[in-house]
């Protein structure tokens, strides 16, 4: 079975069709489809160009990330968003 588009879903739970709580255990469950859009950071250099900063593990190849690469990489992510500001948004700092 195919997943629900996120937009659907909770246009659902708008609607009183759908419970939240229903649409938590969905979502956990992987039946509701993550958002799409740019995740993409980026920030400026000093000479006035824009970069976007990156994290990976260089050699993992098919090994199996930990739990703490996950926690890991969840911090570097949320710091990296602290400091940077989407790609769609340069549009507008640049007016």
């Amino acid at each position: 079975m195919g997943k629900i588009k996120r937009e659907t879903a909770l246009k659902m739970v708008d609607d009183g069709q759908l419970s939240q709580k229903n649409f938590d255990k969905m979502e956990a469950s992987g039946q509701i489809a993550k958002m799409k859009g740019s995740s993409i950071r980026v920030m400026k250099t000093q000479s006035n160009t824009w970069v976007m900063p990156t994290f990976y593990y260089k050699g993992l190849n098919e090994s199996k990330v930990s739990k703490e690469m996950i926690e890991l990489r969840k911090k570097v992510l949320q710091l990296i968003a602290e400091h940077t500001i989407s790609k769609s948004e340069t549009n507008e700092v640049s007016k």
